[in-house]
């Protein structure tokens, strides 16, 4: 998202307080809410390189697991099958390719030809024309479930050279107090937030992992506890404990 009036870039990590923290910004419409979604990933990113340097960037991160568990809920095409298949067959950016992967389960192979199916893609013949395209087919993009699942938080944060993209990071744990540093920095009243899309609560993230689904996590989220040093007991980020 930019907000031209404001002068900044908000770098939408999915599952974490994204559409309330767009809402605090009402004249990023249309084009400009979704613009650089993808931070680093996002080819507009480096096309308006001039743009992206005269910005505030900032974004939202969340302890991995928590965000894991909420987006393992909520996707389609996991929120039926068990952590560790999911851990291990996470959601692909083409849906085909769920369909097709090497070694997947059965279980995420028929989630993907679900996928498939809603999609509008019948035949096998019709998902092969559809590689390469992310066009909105009913409310979900192909890789809707992919963005929000299986990417690490570090994947649109971090240039090809490892450094931070963006001016600065809140926390999901520290909404509020991140977030006035925000509004402060681009010298705007802090508003009031209103969160929203938060359906998931009384939910213990911790319950939903054992010693082997936690080593199937580290190997694929492993960089996001490593960079903010996040602690699996607490849930909070080392700049919070």
């Amino acid at each position: 998202m930019i907000s031209r009036d404001a002068g900044c870039i908000f770098v939408h990590q999915r599952k974490s307080a994204g559409t309330s923290v767009k809402a605090l910004f009402p004249d990023a419409v249309g084009p400009d809410r979704d613009l650089f979604a993808d931070g680093v990933l996002d080819p507009e990113w480096s096309r308006q390189r001039a743009l992206v340097t005269g910005c505030y960037k900032f974004t939202v991160v969340r302890k991995p697991w928590d965000r894991f568990v909420s987006g393992w809920k909520y996707c389609r095409t996991t929120r039926h099958r068990p952590i560790k298949d999911v851990l291990r067959n996470p959601p692909e950016a083409r849906l085909l390719d769920g369909v097709t992967a090497s070694g997947a389960s059965t279980v995420s192979r028929r989630a993907h030809a679900a996928a498939l199916w809603r999609h509008g893609f019948v035949t096998a013949r019709d998902a092969i024309r559809s590689l390469g395209s992310d066009r909105p087919r009913g409310s979900h993009s192909q890789n809707h479930d992919w963005r929000h699942l299986t990417r690490p938080q570090t994947a649109i944060l971090l240039d090809a050279d490892g450094t931070l993209a963006v001016d600065k990071v809140v926390y999901f744990e520290d909404l509020n107090g991140g977030l006035a540093d925000v509004f402060a920095a681009i010298g705007r009243p802090m508003p009031q937030i209103e969160r929203r899309n938060a359906r998931r609560t009384g939910d213990d993230y911790r319950t939903h992992f054992d010693a082997e689904a936690l080593e199937l996590f580290d190997l694929r989220f492993g960089s996001d506890v490593a960079l903010w040093g996040y602690d699996f007991e607490t849930g909070l980020p080392q700049v919070l404990r």
